[in-house]
């Protein structure tokens, strides 16, 4: 993250800048901005145990907000340079709500996000419908995100993306999909031979995916543009 704003804000600039994580869980990010010299930085996570438990790391550092519906809300009542969300955004009921409500921060915010993409991952979990779905489960997230409704979303909220990353855990679900189909069907040591291979194959088969943008993830850098200049996709 440091390495791509490098280009824009110095380390000193990032640090002196105010951080807010939405979704922050555990507080893992958050430890890691303090272990870095951050300080002005706070959390805020809808499960009141993990908050209690971010803030025995760093103290205070974090906030209850209730429902993931009401996470606009967060944002309008809380001032930061920086927002950060990490695999958040597919949980929210109405993202129109939130990206509006990021069209109302001032030029030169920056916002940093992951989110699932459908990808190849998502075709597998359509191909092998008795299989455990982790993108396409229609409970825990309440939406999947293509490159398309990123560009619409970022439009809405009048942010640019200055910077991504694209991979994901693709072959990973590709090597659970086969092999938990044929498991039953060959002698164990032809099994294991096949895992084992399937297991070499993971990252260049990744790779491949990641570079034909088909991959279930996206992680984004995004900086707030002038008013009203708005693009049309």
């Amino acid at each position: 993250i440091k390495r791509n704003l490098g280009s824009q804000f110095s380390e000193d600039v990032l640090r002196s800048k105010r951080w807010v994580e939405l979704g922050c869980g555990a507080g893992y990010f958050l430890s890691c901005l303090v272990s870095d010299g951050f300080n002005k930085i706070t959390g805020y996570d809808m499960d009141p145990d993990l908050v209690e438990r971010t803030n025995a790391m760093t103290p205070d550092f974090v906030k209850v907000y209730h429902g993931d519906e009401n996470l606009h809300n967060t944002i309008s009542n809380c001032s930061a340079d920086v927002y950060v969300a990490f695999f958040v955004l597919e949980h929210v009921l109405n993202p129109y709500k939130f990206y509006k409500q990021l069209s109302y921060l001032p030029t030169n915010t920056i916002f940093i996000f992951s989110v699932p993409l459908f990808g190849f991952s998502c075709l597998l979990e359509g191909a092998f419908g008795n299989l455990y779905a982790r993108n396409l489960d229609t409970v825990v997230h309440t939406q999947i995100y293509t490159e398309k409704s990123i560009n619409y979303a970022l439009n809405i909220a009048n942010f640019d993306i200055i910077g991504q990353w694209v991979f994901g855990q693709d072959a990973e679900d590709f090597s659970r999909f086969i092999l938990d189909s044929l498991k039953e069907d060959y002698p164990d040591d032809m099994f294991q031979e096949i895992s084992t291979k399937l297991l070499n194959l993971q990252d260049p088969l990744q790779h491949i995916f990641d570079i034909n943008h088909l991959s279930d993830q996206r992680h984004i850098i995004a900086i707030k543009r002038e008013k009203n200049e708005r693009k049309s996709y």
